[in-house]
């Protein structure tokens, strides 16, 4: 702790001393503390109080790596269930400029369960709401609504793996409704002969299969880890089968980690569990990917089990894939391949940071976080004496508080400020972008200029921003362009801020970085006015997201103007031809009626279609599309508990613009009015100061000395 006050300054109980606070680290991860190592690797890796040394951040990295590696394969067969992911509170909000906006939000980002969430939520719905309507149908004998409400319970989560649906995770309510599935095809048990017991179904009865084969797989594992009963291997082997007679991958992979291990007879069998390995891991099942990568690389053979752990990665395996990846990368960067060092460090960063079971704000094991997480395996009414420890809820609620948003420090507690600081101070991007969202005093859109600014709290804001950017944030590199801008915590510095928004530009994500780019550019803030680069950032802007349609329209057609206005006045600038294709080429060039029409190019139908994907991820939207299917079927007009608002507030999202013709037609039309009338006004105009200033000289030729309407004796 000593190290964190020092480097932070927290309270001003001690100066900010980034010295001290190495000194002070240092002994700290030297003693085998974890969050003394995480801090050690970050202020190596980013070079706060030391200098960058990518080595010295590795090898602290791979202490607090290698821990969190222990703890997690000292729990149940297939490794401890892994903390809730956690939330950014920006994400609550659309992000750090709102839904739309942002790039939290924007294309694929838009289908993230903390935004789908937050919609919910900001409509006045609650995870009980959720819990009551599956709960509701689940007993009604709906298999469909029984396995995910099954599935919330035993995740803990409306959204699986994540800390913004949390819920109290209940395995005695996600075996009775998986049991509940699976008893509709599986009529009795079997150990000897698993396979046996099966109820043949009517046509029917086809559509429940699926689903039952998955909760055959659920009460496999749970058997296997002994979550919600005794562990037993041969049961969960029994139900694994059952789910693996029909191809079902998290069935095979199981059947495979019991082979692997030997946990039947005590004698690993390798031929069974490559086989199952292998059968899971060619439908793309991560896990199963990783246990076959596994057994490869124990062998050393790299060249066949890497390519396994990358696999495994991009089908989102969380945890053990990128453990093996940095291994292999740390041997490489030791033995003359310097460049693999800064994958190993990102690699063993994300580890240390996601199995967090060791830790708590001074780095130390707290009671009760060495035993497997904890849940709720007692039916409802019995006294379970399994809770969470005080640090693990507000670990994994710190983010979940919707109540205070916004209202700076007050509203978000003293205690999760320290947390997020601390967790900050050893590298984690969430804590340094909640730190710098609660802090930041210019949130809104519309700044009010005469309201004096926090001076500390703004440069901390910067601080964390700054910090979130260099991990690759979008949102946050681009508030740390309009910090520079503004003044805001350092000195104003357009130039700098361009440099900002540049880099931001470069990642071709975000589509309000390229309008402030463009508007720099139009206007020579912290570059040379130029207008056929503010053009092409405004075009970018349009065609990387439709939610730009309006604000860079706007700014083409006054960027058009403004280009008019200069040529018939005479300006020496280089102007925009209407027209012209000096911007994009191809078929993204710049066509005003394209634009007006809704036409933003293949990035923004891209981003429509994002928009038009299935919501089978949402729980919230699947559950009611659902019901009113369901509701159809029966031909039910008296369900007043799923009345036709009930919920609209979960499924809100900001809409696509319709591209009617008609009106795309009546806008073109408009616009071609009013710039002809534009046009032919300015000609008219410079017409008449053109022909009166050739009267004016033609007269003043004729008569150069007498005043006009004089007559000084001379006769006409």
């Amino acid at each position: 702790m000593l190290g964190f006050f020092y480097a932070s300054g927290y309270g001003g109980i001690v100066p900010v001393d980034q010295a001290k606070a190495s000194l002070y680290y240092t002994f700290g991860a030297a003693g085998g503390d974890p969050s003394s190592q995480m801090a050690m690797g970050y202020r190596y890796w980013a070079g706060i109080g030391v200098r960058e040394d990518c080595m010295a951040a590795l090898e602290w990295y791979e202490r607090a790596s290698h821990q969190a590696m222990s703890h997690f394969i000292s729990g149940p067969p297939g490794g401890r269930t892994l903390p809730l992911k956690p939330t950014k509170l920006s994400d609550l909000s659309g992000g750090l400029y709102g839904h739309g906006a942002s790039v939290a939000s924007t294309g694929y980002n838009s289908l993230r369960a903390p935004i789908t969430a937050a919609n919910a939520r900001a409509a006045g719905e609650t995870w009980d709401d959720v819990l009551e309507y599956y709960t509701y149908h689940a007993d009604r004998q709906e298999p469909d609504f029984a396995l995910k409400l099954a599935k919330i319970y035993y995740h803990g989560s409306i959204y699986a793996g994540e800390a913004v649906g949390k819920v109290q995770r209940d395995y005695w309510r996600a075996a009775k409704y998986f049991r509940a599935v699976a008893r509709k095809i599986w009529l009795r048990d079997n150990l000897s002969s698993p396979l046996l017991g099966r109820k043949e179904l009517s046509k029917e009865e086809q559509s429940v299969l699926a689903h039952a084969v998955i909760a055959c797989t659920y009460l496999g594992k749970m058997y296997l880890r002994g979550e919600g009963f005794r562990p037993d291997a041969r049961i969960a082997r029994m139900w694994f089968m059952r789910g693996a007679e029909f191809g079902e991958k998290d069935s095979q992979n199981g059947l495979g980690i019991i082979y692997r291990d030997g946990l039947i007879d005590g004698k690993p069998d390798y031929k069974q569990a490559i086989y199952y390995f292998g059968a899971a891991a060619g439908q793309d099942h991560s896990e199963a990917q990783v246990n076959y990568g596994k057994i490869l690389y124990q062998r050393k053979d790299y060249a066949n089990a890497i390519p396994f752990f990358e696999t495994a990665v991009r089908h989102a395996a969380p945890f053990e894939a990128y453990y093996y990846l940095a291994d292999y990368n740390t041997q490489r960067a030791r033995t003359g391949e310097p460049s693999s060092c800064s994958m190993a460090v990102a690699f063993h960063k994300h580890i240390a940071e996601r199995g967090t079971w060791a830790l708590n704000e001074g780095g130390l094991i707290l009671p009760g976080d060495q035993d497997r997480e904890t849940a709720s395996t007692a039916p409802p009414g019995s006294t379970d004496a399994s809770t969470s420890s005080s640090w693990r809820e507000l670990k994994e609620d710190g983010e979940l508080n919707f109540g205070g948003m916004g209202l700076g420090t007050a509203g978000v507690g003293e205690e999760r400020m320290i947390r997020w600081s601390i967790e900050s101070e050893r590298g984690e991007e969430v804590a340094q972008n909640n730190l710098a969202f609660v802090l930041d005093q210019d949130k809104s859109s519309i700044r009010q200029h005469h309201k004096p600014s926090n001076d500390t709290s703004t440069r901390l804001a910067l601080k964390h921003y700054t910090r979130s950017a260099a991990q690759r944030n979008v949102d946050a590199l681009i508030k740390v362009a309009d910090y520079h801008f503004y003044g805001l915590g350092t000195p104003k510095d357009a130039a700098k801020a361009v440099g900002y928004y540049s880099a931001a530009v470069d990642t071709q994500v975000s589509a309000l970085a390229m309008w402030n780019l463009g508007w720099c550019y139009e206007y020579g803030a912290g570059v040379p006015k130029d207008y056929h680069l503010a053009k092409r950032h405004y075009d970018m802007a349009l065609l990387t997201n439709n939610e730009a349609y309006y604000p860079a329209t706007f700014a083409l057609i006054r960027l058009y103007l403004k280009s008019m206005y200069y040529t018939l006045i005479g300006g020496t600038d280089k102007n925009l031809l209407l027209l012209g294709d000096e911007g994009l080429e191809g078929e993204d060039a710049w066509d005003i009626t394209k634009r007006l029409t809704g036409g933003g190019g293949s990035k923004s139908a891209s981003n429509s279609k994002d928009k038009e994907q299935s919501s089978d991820n949402d729980p919230v939207k699947w559950g009611r599309q659902r019901g009113q299917e369901l509701e159809r079927e029966r031909g039910e007009q008296d369900m007043d508990y799923l009345a036709e608002d009930f919920f609209d507030g979960m499924t809100v999202r900001r809409q696509n613009r319709d591209n009617d013709e008609d009106e795309d037609e009546l806008l073109e039309t408009i616009f071609l009015v009013v710039l002809c009338a534009l046009i032919s006004g300015l000609v008219y105009l410079r017409g008449r100061y053109v022909r009166r200033q050739r009267e004016d000289q033609q007269e003043q030729e004729g008569n150069p000395m007498f005043p006009l309407g004089e007559n000084f004796g001379i006769e006409r």
